[in-house]
Formats: C-alpha cells, sequence, structure tokens
C-alpha cells in the first residue's frame, strides 16, 4: 500500500520454527508475501559459527514450494540475506561482508549467501548494484558509520500496523496481540502522512531500543546500535559510495617497504663523520631530509584519506599523530591564558591591597 522499494524484516529468533496457533498456520501470510513480492521482500537472517564454520537457518516455512516439480517457487538465496556478524578482536565491527559462503543447517550444504544490505541494495536498483559491485567487486567493504550524531528516521510499529484494543466483561480493555492491524472490517488504511515517508524506500523492519533482540553492534566510532541501525547505515554507504577503499595488500606493502628503504638510504648516503664534542646543524642537517619526506607523504596520505577515503599505510598513525598534536597545542594555549589571568588577578589583588593599606595610612595621618 505504501508502495515501499525494499522491505527487510528482521525476524525474531522465534521465527526460526513454525509458528502454528491450534489449527491455524501462522506463517501462511508471510509465505505469501513472499510469493506475491519475491523481488521486494528481504528475510534478514542471523548466522552462527560452528567448528570454524558459519552457519544459517534456511526459512524453509516462508519459501513457497512446488510438490509437484519438488523445487522451490522462490529460492533461499534469492529472499535470505545474512546480517553481519564479523567483528575483530576488539569487539568492533569495521567490514561490512557483502556476501559468504554459509552452511545450511537443513541440507548441510555449503551455500554463497548475500548479506542483508547487498541483497537489499540489489533489488533497490539492480543497474546501479550491478554497476558497484562490477567495479568493485563483492569484497568486504569499510562503510563509513554515521555514528550516533545522525539520527535515522524511525517509525513506530503502532503507526503502521496498530493494535486491536477489545473490552472485556469486566470493562477494562485489553491488547489482542493476534488481530493486530485486523479489525471487525480487515486491515485499516495507511495514514497518508506515513505512506509518504515509506514510498519508493529501503524499509527496515526490526527491534531498536531496549527490547531483547535488538543484537547491538559496536561500529569503529565507538557509538552502539541495534543491528538494524547498522544495516541502514551500511545500506546508506552503498548507495550513496560513501566507503573507505584500501589499496591491495601488494601495494601497500611496497610503499611501506619504499618508505623504509628511502629512508634508510638517505641515513646511509648522507650521514657525515659524528663527533662527540662538536654538534654542527650543517653536518646533521640530512636527519632532516627523510624527516621532510615522511612528512610529505602522511600530509598527502590524510588528504586522501579526508577527501578520497583512501587508507593509505600509515594515514591512521599519521591522523593520530596530528589530532594529539592539535589537542596538546590547544591545551597549552588553554593552559597558558588561565596561567596569565590568574597572574592578572594577582596583580589586582596586590594593587587592591596597596590601596587599602595607603588609604589607612593617610587615615592615620589624618587622626593624629
Amino acid at each position: 500500500e505504501a508502495e515501499a522499494r525494499v522491505v527487510v524484516l528482521n525476524l525474531p529468533s522465534s521465527f526460526v520454527v513454525p509458528q502454528n496457533l491450534g489449527n491455524e498456520n501462522l506463517d501462511a501470510p508471510l509465505r505469501q508475501v513472499v510469493q506475491r513480492y519475491p523481488d521486494r521482500l528481504v528475510l534478514a537472517t542471523r548466522s552462527s559459527e560452528s567448528f570454524g564454520r558459519a552457519e544459517i537457518n534456511i526459512y524453509n516455512h516462508f519459501l513457497p514450494f512446488s510438490s509437484l516439480r519438488l523445487e522451490y517457487l522462490v529460492p533461499p538465496e534469492h529472499v535470505q540475506g545474512v546480517v553481519q556478524y564479523r567483528v575483530d578482536g576488539a569487539g568492533i565491527l569495521r567490514q561490512a561482508q557483502l556476501r559468504g559462503l554459509y552452511l545450511r543447517r537443513d541440507s548441510q550444504k555449503e551455500q554463497m549467501f548475500a548479506s542483508v544490505e547487498a541483497l537489499a541494495f540489489a533489488k533497490y536498483d539492480p543497474e546501479r548494484a550491478g554497476r558497484w559491485f562490477r567495479q568493485r567487486g563483492l569484497q568486504p567493504v569499510q562503510f563509513n558509520p554515521l555514528g550516533s550524531q545522525h539520527s535515522i528516521p524511525i517509525i513506530p510499529i503502532e503507526q503502521i500496523c496498530p493494535p486491536v484494543i477489545s473490552q472485556t466483561g469486566s470493562g477494562s480493555p485489553t491488547l489482542s496481540p493476534g488481530q493486530a492491524c485486523r479489525g471487525q472490517e480487515g486491515i485499516p488504511p495507511l495514514d497518508p502522512k506515513v505512506a509518504d515517508q515509506l514510498r519508493d524506500r529501503i524499509v527496515l523492519v526490526g527491534f531498536v531500543g531496549g527490547y531483547p533482540e535488538t543484537f547491538p553492534v559496536r561500529t569503529a566510532d565507538g557509538s552502539q546500535i541495534a543491528a538494524v541501525e547498522l544495516q541502514a547505515q551500511i545500506l546508506s554507504s552503498l548507495l550513496t559510495g560513501d566507503v573507505y577503499h584500501s589499496l591491495p595488500s601488494g601495494l601497500a606493502g611496497g610503499v611501506v617497504l619504499l618508505l623504509g628503504a628511502g629512508t634508510g638510504l638517505l641515513l646511509v648516503l648522507y650521514r657525515p663523520s659524528l663527533r662527540l664534542n662538536h654538534w654542527d646543524w650543517k653536518q646533521q642537517r640530512f636527519l632532516l631530509r627523510p624527516l621532510v619526506g615522511l612528512a610529505v607523504y602522511e600530509g598527502w596520505a590524510v588528504a586522501q584519506f579526508l577527501l578520497w577515503r583512501w587508507v593509505w599505510p600509515l594515514v591512521l598513525p599519521a591522523l593520530a599523530s596530528g589530532l594529539t598534536g592539535v589537542s596538546l597545542l590547544l591545551t597549552l594555549v588553554i593552559v597558558e591564558n588561565q596561567e596569565r589571568l590568574l597572574a592578572q588577578q594577582q596583580e589586582l589583588e596586590r594593587l587592591r591591597r596597596a590601596e587599602q593599606e595607603a588609604a589607612i595610612d593617610q587615615a592615620r595621618k589624618l587622626l593624629y
């Protein structure tokens, strides 16, 4: 109804198994949605590791299946996307995996599955996604974490799917979760203002706030966000192309080797005889040459990192050193200003006391 381009469902953990209520099959509505909108729906699937291999569950109870042809009408890899899970030793998720080889728990066979973000991107704009993947491949990407300051629009589910509140015999209202979104006249129409916010967008349905299934993740900027918010940030980086580019390992190793070899060669070729009792600045100016060259490279690498998102070797230590230097300089300036203000206050206090003593002396002379 809202004409959303793609909908990503982060289902509760209990939905891994079929859901039945008496003789009612609770999985049938979602299975019908999957069959009707296979190119606009993504089912987020969490993975786990067992004996060093990543495993995922297959939502067979949500996937339409042909008993006559004994095959999926909608294959699982077409609608199931894997949730990001790989963090580093510090527990920080720095890179987004776009695809991976996972062991299916139903067949115990390995199969390639795309991530939630890559699958949603491909369904949202197939042409742009195909061009993006052809140019950059499906290797892990270093996305740009937006941080907690950049709020992602959140629409409470009650605005889209209001629960039905019925009156009991005692007159007290009760919530009927099994009848949510469905009153006596069927599903109520969607608020036009809400529909405008969803139209032509990628809609992520998941848990935020204090819910137990938010599955919080810590990103590179230090913020801890829910899994559905992480999906939004990675999708934002994919759609805008705002990702960090790492140099190939061979090129990065070559740059480090050239820097080390060049610095060592300069020290060997321009090293004059040192005297313990004499320090001639002109003779020791060779020390400035590798330092100036290294500073030029680091400045250029920092510019590449900030302007074009290229991560060159030594750029992060250089950026950290530069920020540390700036903060140290600002701290020294603040301390110096505080000391100057303190000295001025002490001088004013000394002048005030001298003025008081002079007034007391003058009064004594007048009295005596």
